[in-house]
């Protein structure tokens, strides 16, 4: 009942069909009104959102470079502060990770970047069960909060 906005840097990834997965996003997005489909990095995104969901970012290179994606798609650091940065006060922020080590870094990054976390733990699903253990960690941006998050 709300207007979406998609994002994936790797838009362009083909699944076992041909088709890509900015065909799927632009087709699924054309279904709702107010829906947008962004072939792009989070970092071209602006406004404000009051929830954001952000399925498996990449927190390391090796991840990174094994799907392909040039090394200029790698800032973890810069990218959770563009997702902060998008959350309006009030709003909730929930990132999905794969693996304990994904997890504690995500958990490190929000540290570094004095972003607070709410909570985080392990998920599961009855739908796809996952090859490697997923955790949700949520953030809640507070309300009245006016001031950045940092790099340092």
């Amino acid at each position: 009942p709300f207007a979406w906005h998609g994002v994936e840097v790797d838009a362009y990834a083909r699944y076992w069909n041909g088709m890509t997965r900015a065909a799927y996003g632009r087709a699924w997005a054309a279904r709702y009104e107010g829906c947008h489909y962004h072939a792009t990095t989070l970092m071209a995104l602006t406004g404000e959102y009051d929830v954001i969901v952000w399925f498996l970012p990449f927190l390391f290179e090796d991840t990174l470079s094994a799907y392909g994606l040039p090394r200029r798609y790698f800032d973890p650091q810069g990218l959770l502060i563009q997702a902060y940065a998008l959350l309006r006060p009030g709003g909730t922020l929930l990132i999905i990770n794969q693996g304990a080590a994904e997890h504690e870094e995500q958990q490190r990054l929000c540290r570094v970047a004095d972003i607070p976390w709410a909570a985080g733990s392990a998920i599961s699903s009855t739908f796809s069960p996952f090859k490697r253990p997923r955790f949700a960690l949520r953030i809640v941006k507070p309300l009245g909060y006016d001031g950045k998050a940092s790099l340092e």
